[in-house]
């Protein structure tokens, strides 16, 4: 987890810095160069901006505040480059560092229209749900229909699956960075409703919630309900042990308190998952892994990674 955790860090908060500042300390020999890194820095920045997967970590205000010091610099880069010679005069060596940037921003830029396109999936399939949490702001970590934004998309019932957290005043999910403290995150204890009227077809309670960090690798989705609604069968998971509200066989009407957000089974810290798919599935294998994944649409939108939602 701590290699994890450092990844993280330098990728959210190292190489931005970085560029930004090597942005303005950087002595360009021409305006080619500047273009360059212009391209490389900004093609970095659009990438991490929408597909970085710890926004919740540090602040969603953090991606804002990155792009306000690269449009700055960007001014003044501009202003400092207007009398140079547009390429090297016969030299060989700025030409590497020319060659390298443009190398390195495409490399970063090819993967951005993968962030955007994880916006694309079936609407014919798509199950118009309400949103499973009330009163406040949350956060996608993990979601959209594509592997760039959603690592769910390896296993095929949890094509669509979401990871929802939530944030307080600060726009980061936690007090702390990585608590070990569950009770630290702010969607722990959060009321969990349906997002849907229909039956309950199973129900896992009574797993004990995990520290942070660490994962229940038998008891994959931990405390958990599905609901048979619209010809589909509808999971949350990582419920708080004991807090299950319904047992298997109830009738349950959309908005209906289902149970509250825990850390129990294989999760790295406490988060809503959810996830459908196609079909009345009540063996844990389907469900988990082999069912059909089916899109969710909260309120009429499709949610990807880094979106948020504000609920009264």
């Amino acid at each position: 987890m701590g290699a994890a955790i450092a990844v993280t860090v330098i990728a959210h908060i190292g190489l931005p810095l970085y560029f930004l500042f090597m942005f303005f300390k950087t002595r360009f020999t021409s305006r080619l160069h500047a273009v360059m890194y212009t391209w490389t820095t900004g093609a970095y920045l659009a990438l991490i901006w929408r597909g970085g997967a710890g926004w919740d970590w540090f602040s969603y205000f953090v991606p804002y505040i990155y792009m306000a010091l690269f449009v700055a610099a960007a001014l003044i880069v501009a202003v400092r480059a207007r009398n140079l010679p547009w390429a090297p005069l016969n030299e060989r060596r700025p030409w590497f560092s020319i060659v390298l940037f443009a190398l390195i921003g495409a490399f970063f830029a090819q993967a951005v229209p993968s962030t955007i396109t994880a916006r694309e999936y079936p609407p014919g399939k798509a199950l118009k749900l309400l949103f499973p949490l009330k009163g406040g702001t949350y956060h996608v970590g993990h979601g959209g229909s594509n592997a760039t934004m959603n690592y769910h998309v390896a296993a095929k019932a949890q094509s669509f699956a979401l990871d929802i957290t939530k944030l307080n005043a600060y726009g980061t999910r936690a007090r702390g960075l990585f608590p070990e403290d569950v009770s630290k995150y702010e969607i722990y204890g959060a009321e969990v409703f349906a997002p849907c009227s229909g039956e309950v077809i199973r129900v896992q309670d009574g797993l004990p919630d995990q520290k942070p960090g660490d994962g229940d690798f038998e008891n994959l989705a931990g405390n958990h309900i599905v609901i048979f609604c619209h010809e589909a069968s509808i999971t949350v998971a990582h419920l708080k042990p004991g807090s299950v509200a319904v047992k298997r066989g109830d009738t349950v009407e959309a908005g209906q308190l289902l149970g509250r957000v825990g850390n129990s089974g294989n999760t790295s810290e406490p988060h809503l998952h959810i996830h459908a798919i196609a079909g009345k599935h009540t063996d844990n294998r389907t469900i988990i892994r082999d069912g059909e994944g089916v899109p969710l649409v909260f309120d009429g939108r499709f949610l990807v990674r880094n979106d948020r939602v504000t609920v009264p």
